[in-house]
């Protein structure tokens, strides 16, 4: 395995924490923050998809992985709260109740295990693509489409919970396990 190769996947976590507070400075310019969040997408699907594919997954790397996209969606919400501000303030109730639950299990796991997780469930994979799509749909088109941001609340809350389940009653962590309801983890391990 080339060295070089196994730096990519934490390279690309490290440019999603640099890229994610530019899109402060993009609020006011939708083409610019679409593409922005676009090429932060991109990059996360980028450095898992490489991690797994070449085995050169990591525990420091999952953790650039999950401080990405804490530092992201934190980013995302302060752009949309100022530039969106009707989309934050009709939804408050939705999203307070998916940050409690992120947070409460954030809260959980340090508790539990004397470190802060993010686990890899197959929902919060869906969450993370829904989340993605509907920012980019509402930028692009400058409204919101109830069905699809209600679809994106429902699964970030219900996979939120999911993750909270699975900090709450294992006695060891699987990163990868794809739900509380499955023992199994999304990966293969190498």
């Amino acid at each position: 395995m080339n060295k070089g190769l196994k730096k990519i996947p934490n390279i690309l976590s490290i440019s999603r924490i640099i890229l994610s507070p530019i899109m402060l400075a993009m609020a006011d310019r939708p083409p610019a923050l679409a593409a922005l969040i676009l090429l932060i997408g991109l990059t996360d699907m980028a450095d898992g998809f490489i991690a797994r594919r070449y085995h050169c997954r990591s525990a420091s790397g999952a953790r650039l992985d999950s401080l990405g996209d804490w530092i992201f969606f934190s980013t995302a919400g302060i752009v949309f709260y100022m530039k969106y501000r009707s989309v934050v303030s009709d939804h408050i109730w939705e999203l307070a109740a998916i940050l409690t639950v992120r947070i409460l299990s954030l809260c959980t796991a340090r508790y539990r295990f004397g470190r802060f997780l993010s686990i890899h469930t197959l929902g919060n994979k869906l969450t993370v693509v829904l989340v993605f799509a509907t920012m980019l749909f509402i930028v692009c088109e400058s409204k919101v489409n109830e069905i699809i941001l209600k679809t994106a609340f429902t699964t970030a809350l219900l996979s939120a919970v999911d993750e909270y389940l699975i900090i709450l009653t294992s006695g060891k962590i699987d990163i990868d396990r794809r739900s509380f309801f499955s023992g199994k983890t999304t990966q293969k391990r190498s």
